[in-house]
């Protein structure tokens, strides 16, 4: 166990600001920084004795946290901007997929037609070949 674990587990936490079991923790970091499972446990043991994060254990299961104290207060005003942020760039969202779904359609359309005009052609082509030839 390091510095350098403790570290990317106590930025991992505060990152993603939600609760994980050791597991997931290691689950989610062993690709990126190849942090072995008892690193990880006893990095993340260390952080909560030192009171970087909190830990609070379920049955056999250990849950670590963040410590919501070191993150600002949210007033009411802010959470009402965040909630309708969050509305605008939801209905941008739909607009842009109800798009992307329209331009599918148009390229299905297109397909159909090109597909439609090659055979056409080559009934034409049949055609003229059988009976527009001169004897």
């Amino acid at each position: 166990m390091s510095k350098k674990d403790n570290g990317v587990i106590f930025a991992y936490l505060n990152e993603k600001n939600r609760p994980y079991s050791a597991q997931d923790v290691f689950n989610n970091l062993q690709k990126q920084h190849g942090l072995g499972k008892t690193a990880v446990v006893k990095a993340m043991e260390q952080l909560a004795l030192e009171g970087k994060i909190k830990e609070k254990t379920y049955g056999k299961q250990k849950i670590y946290f963040a410590d919501q104290a070191q993150f600002a207060e949210v007033s009411e005003a802010d959470l009402k901007a965040i909630d309708s942020r969050i509305s605008d760039l939801s209905t941008q969202v739909q607009a842009i997929s109800q798009g992307c779904r329209q331009q599918d359609a148009g390229r299905m359309l297109c397909k159909t037609y090109r597909s439609t005009v090659l055979h056409i052609n080559s009934i034409v082509f049949i055609w003229e070949t059988r009976y527009c030839s001169s004897p």
